[in-house]
């Protein structure tokens, strides 16, 4: 902080007299400069982490900010702010900066000095009081070659060879609280109770000729070398608060200053100046340009004049300002609602008057003497005798740009013969002229070097204008003012000095805090410390324009520009590294390359040593593959043979059964022919029997008739004859019908299931199936009372498949289900009449999954004995009598099943039970 403020009061009051008889001045003066306010940065607790509360600003050698908050000690490296609490957490409320560059801090019940660790982070070194001082640290001072501070006890201290000890006693009475008040040193001295300065609290010397004067709880003054004030900068101007603690001068072109409300900084001095939407313009700008030593702009939002540093509107003008142009005495303004005058009737008040001329959308003005040339929808038009003629020139429509034509011989290309007598060149907003040879525009910004114009090039220029030594741009919701009188400021943010401000590992360890002398190298990283975040930037900064920056790490490329302020490495190989980094200043100028070392170490498996030893290890792996390999390719030999031999063999068998299966299919063919061959001749022996039966019945009845004229033992005998005739001839028949009842099975077995497939409900089928049961074996079930239960699912079965065989499927082991149960019960009735035996069949539908069915088929009857259990699927094999079945049925319901891609098992205890299983997929 600087202090020559309180330690020479009586300078500081033939100042401040000084300052107040110029501001009296100014306030008399016709005449203020036409110039726009310097960028202003506010820093909220958001961004700086601490309390709103702030009551001292210094600045070190190194450009770092130090702010005493109501938190603790707040600083700012340009990257990142932060905060160093006191010992009990108090507030700090001075922070000094001495004549050896030692940071001083003091505060409630503390005084201390921030001391550097090794690794360059700050730390807050209090003094042990030992009750030397109570309350608050209100000023620090060097005086009499001694570090000296006053404390809210009414005493100055002193501090030599770290002991404090009492300077003297003042008569001050202070009261105890948390204002940011300033202290009078004079006062203090002179024994005046009443030392709180009141009024200026502050004159800060600026470079450039400029002074700020901080006036209490009214903001900044800002004045020239003289004390001549220029303008104020208060919180009407953007600043966060008008309620100054301290401001602070870095020397390259910024000033910083401590609020109850925040901290804030602004450019100053500084080539450029602006009017920005917080100073009440807005708008994209169209024209600029001066008029009785006020600056007009036209921009999309309407028309605005400065005056006294202040950006005013004209209310009457709502729409859009494409041009202005000087009009005698007067200005006029080209707008979408007409031309407007406007008169400047006080500049430095900043009064004008205005009146509309013309009613039409007007795109460009031309003012030639008492002769306005203004370009509107239907063409161009010409006014004279102050708008009171109207005389249209030519048809060109919606026309942006007139100029003095420099051959006033062109042949035009008008519509109108009268055009070319005009010596001016139109051009509309379709590219489209009349006249040649314009005058050209003389741009200011050509002549600016190019370090000048830099710092506003993100500015999209919709407009200029040269005012004196003033070159003023328009943009979108933007003036700015380049000052070439100024341009040797650009000098003082000249900071060519980039340093790592903070180098972290993993998320919180701190390998280098950013002060003191940066070492070239960092200390060697272990392998598992690769996680490495640096954080660098300039020592100081403008707000103007843009400080970009890029690095390298090692050999590789240089990354691109960014502002960017931090690189972040977050699994860095092993090896040893430079990272590089280098400022792209707002000039376009660049800084000096910082770089930094550092190693990550190898971990312990990959040391050379270790190389060697895997090496070895690798060798010894590689040979124990090797014989590994070879016992295994000897195994896989022996493998493989004996899988060519078993290969071998089952082609022989696959060749074997396809010679099989042609020779069955032969047999199918044979047989196919043979069933009709046969089954025609049986039909005949069976029905030939039966009639020859009846004849034996007829014969017989022929004989009984005629019994008296026949020998008795010749009767006897023809009787028994007969006897053996029908008993013949009804095993004929038996053995016919058994007979064709194989043959049809056979022709059953030889037809094709196959076909009939379609999308259907299991469910309505097995219904029926149930249905067809108690009709087909009613009576049985009646006489043996038979149990029947049927389990099915309440939802659809869907199915792809043939319901027909389906159907015929589950009849036939319904059927053998009835069979058994009767066959049970039959031989339990044949029995001992103490036994009882009561005939169950159950149908179960289950459904495991979405896409299977299951369907189970059991009964309690005679069930099947196990060494034959395998065989029930053979086709022609059946426990029932030739009379019964021809032992097909179970062959012929796997087929179907097989073909509905099922699987059908079964299970039994003879005696007990049998159960068979059908699994169906969707």
């Amino acid at each position: 902080m600087n202090r020559n403020l309180v330690i020479k009061v009586s300078v500081r009051r033939i100042l401040l007299c000084a300052v107040l008889f110029m501001l009296h001045f100014s306030l008399l003066a016709n005449h203020v400069n036409a110039q726009g306010l310097p960028l202003i940065r506010n820093f909220t607790t958001n961004e700086y982490g601490g309390h709103n509360r702030c009551f001292d600003i210094e600045i070190g050698d190194d450009g770092t900010i130090y702010v005493a908050n109501f938190e603790g000690l707040l600083y700012y490296d340009h990257v990142r702010w932060r905060i160093i609490h006191a010992p009990d957490i108090s507030r700090v409320t001075v922070v000094y900066r001495d004549s050896q560059n030692t940071i001083w801090v003091g505060g409630y019940n503390l005084f201390a000095r921030l001391e550097k660790k090794d690794n360059g982070e700050l730390y807050m070194e209090p003094f042990e009081q030992k009750g030397r001082f109570k309350g608050e640290v209100m000023e620090i001072f060097e005086e009499d070659g001694s570090l000296q501070f006053v404390a809210s006890d009414n005493n100055i201290y002193s501090v030599r060879d770290n002991t404090i000890s009492l300077k003297m006693r003042t008569n001050a009475n202070f009261l105890p609280g948390i204002d940011s008040d300033i202290v009078s040193l004079e006062a203090l001295k002179n024994g005046k109770e009443n030392a709180i300065l009141d009024d200026v609290t502050q004159i800060e010397q600026l470079d450039g000729g400029l002074q700020v004067v901080v006036k209490k709880n009214n903001g900044l003054i800002i004045t020239d070398s003289l004390g001549k004030e220029l303008y104020t900068i208060t919180e009407e101007n953007g600043l966060c608060s008008n309620q100054i603690a301290y401001v602070a001068y870095d020397g390259h072109g910024m000033l910083w200053g401590a609020t109850l409300h925040g901290i804030f900084a602004i450019e100053l001095p500084s080539v450029y100046s602006y009017f920005l939407a917080k100073d009440g313009f807005t708008g994209e700008v169209h024209a600029i340009t001066a008029f009785n030593d006020m600056i007009f702009a036209g921009s999309s939002n309407g028309i605005y004049f400065i005056s006294s540093r202040q950006c005013k509107r004209i209310n009457e003008v709502n729409n859009i300002c494409w041009m202005l142009s000087s009009y005698g005495q007067d200005l006029l303004a080209a707008t979408s609602s007409g031309i407007y005058k406007i008169k400047s009737l006080h500049a430095t008040k900043g009064r004008v008057e205005t009146s509309r001329m013309t009613s039409n959308a007007t795109t460009a003005i031309f003012v030639d003497g008492e002769k306005v040339y203004a370009g509107e929808p239907d063409g161009v038009w010409l006014y004279e005798s102050d708008f009171k003629q109207r005389i249209k020139l030519n048809d060109l429509q919606l026309v942006t740009d007139i100029r003095r034509s420099t051959n006033k011989n062109n042949q035009s290309k008008a519509p109108r013969q009268n055009d070319n007598q005009t010596g001016l060149w139109f051009q509309n907003v379709h590219g489209e002229t009349i006249g040649s040879n314009p005058e050209a525009v003389k741009e200011p910004l050509a002549d600016i070097s190019d370090n000048l114009l830099m710092p506003v090039s993100d500015i999209e220029v919709k407009a200029q204008y040269l005012y004196g030594n003033q070159v003023w741009i328009g943009g979108d919701e933007v003036l700015a003012i380049i000052d070439t009188d100024k341009k040797n400021l650009l000098a003082l943010a000249d900071s060519r000095t980039v340093r790592f401000r903070s180098i972290i590992m993993g998320n919180d360890s701190v390998l280098w805090g950013g002060f003191g002398n940066m070492p070239k190298a960092l200390p060697k990283l272990s392998s598992n410390e690769r996680h490495l975040h640096f954080f660098y930037a300039l020592d100081y900064s403008p707000l103007s324009g843009k400080t970009l920056y890029r690095y390298k790490l090692s050999n590789n490329n240089w990354s691109g520009w960014t502002d960017k302020q931090d690189i972040e490495y977050l699994n860095l190989p092993y090896g040893s590294y430079t990272l590089s980094v280098q400022a792209k200043l707002a000039n376009g100028e660049l800084s000096e390359v910082t770089s930094i070392d550092f190693t990550i170490a190898y971990p312990l498996f990959m040391r050379w040593y270790m190389l060697v030893l895997y090496l070895f290890l690798f060798a010894y792996v590689v040979y124990l593959l090797f014989l590994y390999r070879l016992k295994k390719l000897k195994k896989d030999k022996i493998k493989l043979e004996k899988i060519v031999e078993e290969r071998t063999a089952d082609l022989r068998n696959a060749q074997g059964e396809l010679i099989r299966q042609e020779k069955m299919a032969s047999v199918g063919k044979l047989t196919e022919g043979l069933i009709d061959r046969i089954l025609n001749p049986m039909n005949y022996i069976i029905n030939f029997s039966k009639m020859s039966n009846d004849l034996l019945k007829d014969l017989k009845e022929n004989i009984d008739k005629n019994k008296e004229s026949i020998n008795e033992d010749d009767y006897d005998d023809t009787l028994d004859v007969l006897d053996m005739l029908t008993e013949n001839l009804q095993n004929v028949d038996q053995y016919g019908q058994n007979t064709t009842r194989i043959l049809k099975a056979m022709e059953e077995m030889l037809k094709d299931r196959n076909g009939g497939y379609v999308d259907t409900d299991l469910l309505p089928v097995l219904v029926q199936n149930k249905e067809m049961l108690y009709n087909y074996y009613s009576k049985e079930i009646e006489e043996y009372h038979i149990q029947v239960v049927f389990s099915l699912p309440a939802e659809q079965m869907p199915l792809h498949g043939n319901p027909e065989m389906l159907s015929k499927t589950m009849m036939s082991l319904l059927g053998n289900s009835i069979y058994a149960v009767i066959k049970k019960a039959q031989k339990m009735n044949a029995g001992s009449s103490a036994q009882s035996y009561v005939p169950e069949i159950g149908f179960t539908v289950s459904i495991p999954s979405k896409d299977t069915y299951i369907l189970t088929i059991r009964d309690n009857g005679i069930g099947i004995e196990e060494k034959i259990l395998d065989k029930v699927f053979d086709p022609f094999f059946t426990t029932k009598t030739t009379d019964e079945a021809a032992g097909v049925g179970l062959y012929l319901s796997r087929e179907i099943i097989q073909n509905h891609g099922g699987t059908i098992t079964v299970k039994s205890v003879k005696d007990e039970y049998t159960e068979f299983t059908v699994t169906l997929s969707k």
